[in-house]
């Protein structure tokens, strides 16, 4: 996009606007030249992050579960990198698909004693297309549970 600037015309690949009280990144919108709207230039709202995780449950010590993050605003696409900030009770978290908007996670839970549960409080960080970040945290739950006796 070209745009008159101290009596030159240079072209403008990225900017910046300062519009309802935030700066906003400009990437395309509309000007009004002979008679008619044309497409130039819009407004990408800041990318926000929520992330919602999984509980499972199992009578074996080792359980699978998942968690998924969702962005809103920016401009996709999306890059993820999630992590564990902290764990209870658990041994051997891996996280498959860290680089995914929708990953697994995997645990030991310790001991091994129906009734025992752990968590882990996991951190995703998304990035958009124009390098803006967000990022939010969540839980995951285990249960090692003992099924009821007698029943086949």
């Amino acid at each position: 996009m070209n745009v008159r600037l101290n009596g030159a015309w240079p072209t403008v690949s990225a900017g910046k606007t300062f519009f309802n009280g935030a700066w906003r990144t400009l990437t395309n919108g509309k000007a009004y030249v002979s008679a008619e709207w044309h497409d130039i230039a819009s407004f990408v709202q800041p990318v926000t992050l929520s992330a919602h995780g999984g509980g499972t449950r199992s009578t074996a010590q080792t359980m699978t579960t998942g968690a998924t993050a969702t962005p809103s605003g920016g401009l996709g696409p999306f890059a993820y990198s999630w992590s564990v900030l902290s764990s209870t009770n658990l041994t051997g978290i891996s996280i498959s698909g860290a680089n995914t908007a929708s990953p697994s996670i995997t645990a030991t839970v310790t001991p091994n004693t129906p009734g025992t549960s752990g968590t882990a409080v996991l951190q995703c960080v998304a990035t958009d297309s124009l390098g803006q970040t967000a990022s939010a945290q969540t839980g995951v739950n285990f249960l090692i549970f003992q099924p009821p006796t007698g029943t086949q």
